[in-house]
Formats: structure tokens, C-alpha cells, sequence
């Protein structure tokens, strides 16, 4: 097992452990897209070496308030940084 998937999957986990929201933990189970995970193997972690302070998928609603869940590392939340400004209201 490579060093990323050892750190991805105990992140996953830690982070599906701690989730009390059904809806999150529904999308943290089937786990996160391809070009998250991606961008988290050949960016981020080469970057930064860990996953500590990062939040994974967060669902939002677009412009014509459709439900989506947005799978991009763009979604990826640092826990260091301010919160967003607007949560849905099931994470606020």
C-alpha cells in the first residue's frame, strides 16, 4: 500500500467516524470522486505531505437551487481557514 492510500483511507475513516450528519456520512461512504482523490494523490499531498485540517465533501445547492454534490478540490474545506460565509442548513 503506498504512503497516500494509507493516509487517504485512515482519513476517510476518521472523518466518516466523526460524522453525525446521515446525509454527509451517506456521500463520505460512497466515497469521493476520482478527480478529488486525484488532485488529493498528485497535488496536495505531494504539497503538503498529510490531509490534517481538510474537510471533504461538502454538498451545495447552484444558482437554480438543485442539490449537488460537489466533487472538486475546490470542496476540500482547511479547517485553519474562516468558515464559509453561507453553510446549508444542515451544517451550519
Amino acid at each position: 500500500m503506498t504512503r497516500f492510500k494509507q493516509h487517504y483511507e485512515e482519513w476517510l475513516q476518521e472523518n466518516l467516524d466523526k460524522e453525525k450528519n446521515p446525509r454527509r456520512r451517506e456521500l463520505l461512504t460512497k466515497g469521493l470522486g476520482h478527480g478529488t482523490v486525484e488532485f488529493l494523490r498528485s497535488v496536495w499531498f505531494p504539497a503538503v505531505g498529510n490531509l490534517n485540517h481538510l474537510l471533504p465533501e461538502w454538498e451545495v445547492r447552484d444558482l437554480s437551487m438543485n442539490q449537488n454534490s460537489v466533487n472538486s478540490w475546490s470542496s476540500l474545506l482547511l479547517g485553519s481557514l474562516s468558515p464559509p460565509t453561507y453553510l446549508p442548513p444542515y451544517l451550519g
